[in-house]
Protein backbone atom coordinates (compact mmCIF):
# COMPACT_ATOMS: atom_id res chain seq x y z
CA UNK A 1 0.00 0.00 0.00
CA UNK A 2 1.60 3.32 -0.88
CA UNK A 3 1.37 6.05 1.20
CA UNK A 4 -0.87 8.10 -0.89
CA UNK A 5 -3.31 5.93 -0.58
CA UNK A 6 -3.08 5.04 2.67
CA UNK A 7 -3.63 8.63 3.90
CA UNK A 8 -6.67 8.80 1.36
CA UNK A 9 -7.83 5.87 3.27
CA UNK A 10 -7.93 7.47 6.65
CA UNK A 11 -9.35 11.12 5.35
CA UNK A 12 -12.27 9.00 4.23
CA UNK A 13 -12.80 6.91 7.53
CA UNK A 14 -14.80 8.80 9.71
CA UNK A 15 -14.62 6.76 13.26
CA UNK A 16 -14.53 8.62 15.89
CA UNK A 17 -15.85 11.89 14.95
CA UNK A 18 -18.63 11.59 16.23
CA UNK A 19 -16.52 11.56 19.64
CA UNK A 20 -14.52 15.16 18.92
CA UNK A 21 -18.06 16.29 18.39
CA UNK A 22 -19.66 15.30 21.79
CA UNK A 23 -16.48 16.34 23.47
CA UNK A 24 -16.79 19.93 22.24
CA UNK A 25 -20.70 20.12 23.31
CA UNK A 26 -19.77 18.85 26.75
CA UNK A 27 -17.02 21.34 26.90
CA UNK A 28 -19.24 24.12 26.09
CA UNK A 29 -21.90 22.75 27.94
CA UNK A 30 -20.03 23.02 31.29
CA UNK A 31 -18.69 26.33 30.47
CA UNK A 32 -22.10 27.46 30.41
CA UNK A 33 -23.32 25.96 33.36
CA UNK A 34 -20.49 26.69 35.38
CA UNK A 35 -20.99 30.65 34.01
CA UNK A 36 -24.84 30.38 34.98
CA UNK A 37 -23.70 29.24 39.03
CA UNK A 38 -21.28 32.02 38.71
CA UNK A 39 -24.14 34.76 38.23
CA UNK A 40 -26.77 32.99 40.39
CA UNK A 41 -24.51 33.09 43.23
CA UNK A 42 -23.61 36.40 42.99
CA UNK A 43 -27.04 37.36 42.69
CA UNK A 44 -28.07 35.76 45.86
CA UNK A 45 -24.90 37.76 47.96
CA UNK A 46 -25.94 41.27 46.21
CA UNK A 47 -29.40 40.77 47.63
CA UNK A 48 -28.10 39.16 50.90
CA UNK A 49 -26.21 42.28 51.35
CA UNK A 50 -28.78 44.77 50.10
CA UNK A 51 -31.32 42.99 52.90
CA UNK A 52 -28.79 43.56 55.72
CA UNK A 53 -28.36 47.13 54.38
CA UNK A 54 -32.22 47.75 54.63
CA UNK A 55 -31.69 45.62 58.02
CA UNK A 56 -29.18 47.90 59.46
CA UNK A 57 -30.99 51.18 58.38
CA UNK A 58 -34.37 50.07 59.70
CA UNK A 59 -32.62 49.24 63.23
CA UNK A 60 -30.76 52.75 63.61
CA UNK A 61 -34.03 54.57 62.33
CA UNK A 62 -36.70 52.61 64.54
CA UNK A 63 -33.66 53.51 68.34
CA UNK A 64 -34.27 56.98 66.72
CA UNK A 65 -37.80 57.00 66.74
CA UNK A 66 -38.02 55.51 70.34
CA UNK A 67 -35.63 58.13 71.60
CA UNK A 68 -37.80 60.69 70.03
CA UNK A 69 -41.14 59.33 70.98
CA UNK A 70 -39.92 58.77 74.52
CA UNK A 71 -38.52 62.55 74.50
CA UNK A 72 -42.25 63.78 73.35
CA UNK A 73 -43.55 63.05 76.95
CA UNK A 74 -42.02 67.08 77.62
CA UNK A 75 -44.33 68.67 75.02
CA UNK A 76 -46.83 71.03 76.64
CA UNK A 77 -44.66 71.11 79.88
CA UNK A 78 -43.49 73.97 82.02
CA UNK A 79 -40.37 71.70 82.57
CA UNK A 80 -37.15 72.75 80.26
CA UNK A 81 -36.42 70.01 78.07
CA UNK A 82 -33.30 68.71 79.66
CA UNK A 83 -32.98 65.00 80.58
CA UNK A 84 -31.21 62.37 78.88
CA UNK A 85 -32.21 58.75 78.25
CA UNK A 86 -29.72 56.34 79.02
CA UNK A 87 -28.15 54.84 76.08
CA UNK A 88 -29.74 51.57 75.29
CA UNK A 89 -28.84 48.51 73.01
CA UNK A 90 -31.14 45.56 72.00
CA UNK A 91 -30.71 42.57 69.75
CA UNK A 92 -33.31 41.45 67.82
CA UNK A 93 -33.22 38.48 64.84
CA UNK A 94 -35.35 40.09 61.95
CA UNK A 95 -35.77 38.21 59.08
CA UNK A 96 -33.12 35.87 60.16
CA UNK A 97 -30.42 38.14 60.05
CA UNK A 98 -29.00 39.85 63.48
CA UNK A 99 -29.74 43.09 63.61
CA UNK A 100 -28.41 45.51 67.10
CA UNK A 101 -29.00 49.22 67.50
CA UNK A 102 -26.98 51.09 69.74
CA UNK A 103 -28.16 54.67 70.86
CA UNK A 104 -27.08 58.07 72.09
CA UNK A 105 -29.29 61.03 72.80
CA UNK A 106 -28.47 64.28 74.42
CA UNK A 107 -29.14 67.93 73.70
CA UNK A 108 -26.57 69.29 72.23
CA UNK A 109 -27.43 73.05 73.02
CA UNK A 110 -31.21 74.49 74.92
CA UNK A 111 -34.56 73.14 73.84
CA UNK A 112 -31.82 70.72 71.04
CA UNK A 113 -32.21 67.29 71.22
CA UNK A 114 -29.91 64.76 69.15
CA UNK A 115 -30.16 61.32 68.97
CA UNK A 116 -27.66 59.18 67.09
CA UNK A 117 -28.35 55.51 66.55
CA UNK A 118 -26.36 53.29 64.46
CA UNK A 119 -27.80 49.70 63.58
CA UNK A 120 -25.65 46.80 62.89
CA UNK A 121 -26.47 43.98 60.48
CA UNK A 122 -24.59 40.85 59.24
CA UNK A 123 -25.14 39.28 55.87
CA UNK A 124 -25.91 35.83 55.88
CA UNK A 125 -24.19 35.08 52.65
CA UNK A 126 -20.70 34.13 53.77
CA UNK A 127 -18.37 33.94 57.06
CA UNK A 128 -16.27 36.33 56.03
CA UNK A 129 -18.71 39.22 55.18
CA UNK A 130 -18.30 41.92 57.67
CA UNK A 131 -20.93 43.44 59.24
CA UNK A 132 -22.95 46.14 57.85
CA UNK A 133 -23.58 49.20 59.99
CA UNK A 134 -25.57 52.57 58.85
CA UNK A 135 -26.07 55.52 61.14
CA UNK A 136 -29.15 57.32 61.92
CA UNK A 137 -28.69 61.19 63.15
CA UNK A 138 -31.95 62.58 64.15
CA UNK A 139 -32.32 66.44 65.65
CA UNK A 140 -35.27 67.73 67.32
CA UNK A 141 -36.09 71.23 67.87
CA UNK A 142 -38.20 72.56 71.65
CA UNK A 143 -39.30 75.98 72.24
CA UNK A 144 -40.99 77.70 74.56
CA UNK A 145 -44.21 79.23 73.65
CA UNK A 146 -46.06 82.36 74.79
CA UNK A 147 -47.56 80.59 77.74
CA UNK A 148 -44.67 78.95 78.89
CA UNK A 149 -44.69 75.62 77.80
CA UNK A 150 -42.51 73.65 75.72
CA UNK A 151 -43.19 72.55 72.44
CA UNK A 152 -41.34 69.96 70.13
CA UNK A 153 -41.06 71.43 66.28
CA UNK A 154 -43.02 69.43 64.23
CA UNK A 155 -40.61 68.86 61.87
CA UNK A 156 -37.53 66.58 62.77
CA UNK A 157 -34.49 66.26 61.01
CA UNK A 158 -33.08 63.50 60.51
CA UNK A 159 -29.93 62.52 58.55
CA UNK A 160 -28.75 58.91 57.06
Amino acid sequence: MTAARYTRRRLEDERGSVLALALAVMASLTIMGATMVSNVTSAIQQTDRSSAVSHATNAAEGAANVALSVEQRIDGTTTPPTSQPEPQQTNANMAGTDATWTLSAQYTAPGVYTVTAAGTATSMSGAGDAAIARTVTATETYRQDADGLWQADPHVLMAY
